[in-house]
C-alpha cells in the first residue's frame, strides 16, 4: 500500500556557488506537525517539490543535503494556502575535520560523542558525529563557521555546556586532520 503526502508543496531549485543548477540534491523539509520529514530529490535543472506541508502554516524548514557540500537551509518557511513556488537553496563546498578522542591516558575513546555547534544568523545548530572503536571521527558536511566544539562520554545522553573542549573557525571548503579531543 502507498500512502501519498496530504498538503501542499515546497518547491524551488537548487544551486552550486557558481549559479549552476545541481541535481541528485536531497531534500527535506519538517512540517511541524508531529515534527514530521519529508524527503524528495532535485531533478536536473536543480528542481524540487517537497510536499505534505500544511498551507497557510508557518515555522516550516527546508533544507538540502549533497555529499561534499555544506548543507543548505531555509527555516521559518510561510506557507501559503496553494503552496510555496520558487524557494533557492545555494550549496557550497563542505569544511571537513578529522580526528581522534582520548582519555585522560591518552587511550583512544570508542562511541564518544562529537558535537560541533555554531551560531547562524536565525538560530544555533549543532552537528552530531560519534567515534569509531579506533576512537577516530570525521565531521563533515559543515558550513564556514566559528564552532565550539563538545565531547561526552560514550555512556552519557544528554549533551551540557561542560562538554566544550574546544573552539575552530573554518573557512568555506577547508579540511583539518588530526585533531585531537582529550576527554577529561
Amino acid at each position: 500500500r502507498v500512502v501519498l503526502s496530504q498538503g501542499v508543496a515546497i518547491r524551488g531549485h537548487v544551486f552550486d556557488e557558481a549559479g549552476a543548477p545541481m541535481a541528485g540534491v536531497r531534500l527535506e523539509g519538517l512540517t511541524n506537525q508531529e515534527n514530521t520529514w519529508r524527503r524528495g530529490v532535485s531533478l536536473d535543472g536543480g528542481s524540487f517539490a517537497v510536499s505534505g506541508f500544511e498551507g497557510g502554516g508557518g515555522g516550516f524548514t527546508v533544507r538540502a543535503v549533497k555529499h561534499g557540500y555544506a548543507m543548505a537551509d531555509r527555516v521559518g518557511i510561510t506557507v501559503p494556502p496553494e503552496g510555496l513556488e520558487g524557494l533557492e537553496l545555494v550549496m557550497v563546498p563542505e569544511s571537513v575535520v578529522s580526528g581522534i578522542v582520548v582519555d585522560e591516558q591518552g587511550e583512544p575513546v570508542s562511541g564518544a560523542g562529537v558535537l560541533f555547534s555554531a551560531k547562524r544568523p536565525v538560530r544555533f545548530e549543532g552537528h552530531q558525529f560519534e567515534t569509531g572503536e579506533d576512537g577516530k571521527f570525521e565531521a563533515w558536511g559543515l558550513y564556514p563557521a566559528l564552532y565550539a566544539i563538545g565531547i561526552k562520554p560514550p555512556e552519557t545522553r544528554v549533551w551540557s555546556s561542560r562538554d566544550e573542549v574546544a573552539r575552530l573557525e573554518l573557512a568555506q571548503g577547508e579540511r583539518v586532520e588530526g585533531l585531537v579531543l582529550s576527554l577529561e
